[in-house]
């Protein structure tokens, strides 16, 4: 099942491209490597260093969207129009923008901060699952999942992201930090923004096996509950 996680990126804009009919470079970090998620409705999550490296071995086509519209594309890996490679911090991109209206506009909104968030599509093919202490709550316990290997589908700069906490932001140079993801309550309906085809049988079986007694864990727990079952 295809998945989609929003997560915290340095968006760099680049007017100094070489291609004359692009409006320019975009140059982002759509995944980062071992940082823990915002609370998932009754688990967090983790990219391992590495877990998108049989894609990029790969000559499988990746494409760049805006909104994960499959009509209005930005880039794609085929063509070369789109870039994607491992560093020490995460899945990095590079989107040479297509000369469009939807590119044009794409780059003002990115130069103004209007579009500030970027999310990947992906299909998990190994998964490690541990209990952890929970960020929000220490004294608690909830199901980690750390994503070992996975298929990339695509990487999209998004104008409604499934949380708010997440950042992505201009800037002549990217950071490079790696930030604890920021915690705070998810919106009505981000569970399906997240698996759009459904809750993996995995997913649905680690946060189903022990629902918490105390109130605040349990009321997290149910906001996946309530949409799984």
């Amino acid at each position: 099942m295809i998945e989609r996680r929003f997560a915290t990126a340095n968006l760099e804009f680049r007017d100094d491209t070489s291609d004359k009919t692009s409006p320019g470079t975009i140059v982002g970090y759509p995944v980062r490597w071992g940082t823990i998620s915002h609370d998932l409705g009754g688990f967090r999550e983790r990219v391992a260093m590495g877990a998108f490296d049989g894609t990029l071995r790969s000559d499988q086509d990746v494409r760049a969207l805006f909104n994960h519209n499959p009509d209005m594309v930005l880039g794609r890996r085929k063509n070369k129009t789109l870039a994607l490679r491992n560093d020490a911090s995460g899945l990095k991109m590079a989107c040479l923008l297509p000369d469009t209206s939807l590119g044009r506009d794409l780059a003002q909104l990115v130069k103004r901060g209007d579009i500030g968030k970027m999310s990947f599509a992906f299909q998990c093919e190994s998964e490690d699952w541990n209990d952890e202490s929970d960020p929000e709550d220490p004294s608690a316990k909830i199901p980690v999942r750390t994503i070992r290997a996975a298929k990339l589908f695509d990487v999209s700069a998004v104008t409604s992201p499934a949380y708010e906490s997440t950042s992505l932001q201009m800037s002549s140079v990217a950071d490079g930090t790696s930030p604890l993801y920021g915690i705070s309550s998810m919106p009505s309906g981000a569970m399906r923004q997240f698996f759009p085809e459904g809750v993996p049988v995995e997913v649905r079986a680690h946060v189903l096996r022990s629902v918490p007694r105390d109130g605040r864990a349990a009321e997290r727990r149910r906001r996946i509950l309530d949409f799984v079952l």
